[in-house]
């Protein structure tokens, strides 16, 4: 699996510290100074590489009195990652603003609310409010690392509720504190070099898992599953008897067909394959009561591939044959 990390540019707006760039070839480790002037506070910033190409960003911003109600222009940022990637901003005090040209939104991220990215580059320019100290934690992790992280599947779950799923997307979702507690979590280890990281990424892996976790319990305020089963079931009525698949439906509401199952089944228990039976049956019984349609044709019609496994099921369902209710 390719290793290659984003490469990031950073342009300081304040004038008082040259331009920084973080890429493949750099320390795994750095700190640096923003420069932002002293009258007003102190900003500082560390980069670190972890494994499966992810990097982490952690900002402390401690300002003076001076500082309160001003705006301060901190840096014009860039990013080009090897593959699409989702980024995750977080803070942990105070307000970040930011100007971003891909997509083009100006956004506001403070604690409870978080910036969620998917694309394969970035480009805004950051602002920090003086009125109050800040801390903020960023993560990069390439598409390839969160598939074998979660899986593809759950990927694409968290991916579609997060509103991401057509890169470039950038999108601010309310997280509860108890989630966004688990990143900050990852650097309060006393641990050092290939053990640290290892705690970083497992860390980030309990809070995709906590993240994704919220996609059905609806902290992220979406009622995912609620609307999908609705959404679903509307689906499956309008077809009128048409024989479908699970592969069909996943690419029809652009899910995976597990996630897409799962959230029926929550919503309605019973599977969309034990759903779409019933209802095929109660058609039938239907057909059988007011119409004289031979019953070759109403199993045809849906979808039995031998009549004899329709009054099998038929009978299953309701207790007596079709035959006996003609009779």
């Amino acid at each position: 699996m390719s290793t290659k990390y984003p490469n990031y540019q950073f342009e300081w707006l304040t004038e008082l510290q040259g331009d920084l760039s973080v890429h493949e070839t750099t320390p795994d480790f750095e700190s640096f100074d923003m420069g932002i002037p002293k009258h007003l506070g102190v900003a500082k910033m560390h980069s670190e590489k972890l494994p499966l190409g992810m990097t982490l960003f952690h900002g402390t911003h401690k300002f003076t009195r001076e500082a309160r109600g001003t705006l301060i222009p901190l840096t014009k940022f860039e990013g080009k990652f090897p593959e699409l990637t989702l980024s995750i901003q977080l803070a942990y005090g105070g307000q970040f603003f930011h100007h971003e040209n891909i997509p083009q939104k100006s956004i506001v991220i403070r604690p409870g609310f978080s910036l969620f990215r998917y694309s394969d580059k970035m480009d805004l320019t950051a602002y920090l409010d003086g009125s109050d100290d800040s801390e903020m934690i960023g993560v990069s992790i390439p598409r390839t690392s969160l598939d074998l992280l979660i899986g593809e599947e759950d990927v694409t779950v968290l991916l579609n509720a997060l509103k991401l799923n057509a890169p470039p997307a950038l999108e601010i979702h309310k997280i509860s504190s108890a989630i966004s507690s688990i990143m900050m979590s990852a650097l309060s280890s006393h641990l050092v070099g290939r053990a640290r990281k290892l705690h970083i990424q497992g860390k980030i892996l309990e809070f995709l898992s906590a993240l994704h976790n919220t996609v059905s319990s609806k902290e992220l305020g979406m009622a995912v599953d609620k609307s999908i089963g609705e959404r679903l079931k509307e689906y499956l009525l309008s077809l009128n008897g048409k024989i479908t698949t699970l592969d069909e439906i996943s690419v029809e509401f652009k899910l995976s067909a597990r996630y897409l199952n799962q959230a029926f089944q929550n919503e309605y228990n019973e599977t969309i394959a034990s759903f779409l039976s019933n209802h095929r049956l109660l058609q039938a019984k239907l057909a059988l009561e007011k119409t004289q349609t031979p019953m070759k044709v109403i199993s045809a019609n849906l979808g039995y591939s031998h009549v004899n496994h329709f009054i099998t099921a038929f009978k299953r369902k309701f207790g007596y044959s079709p035959g006996a209710l003609r009779r």
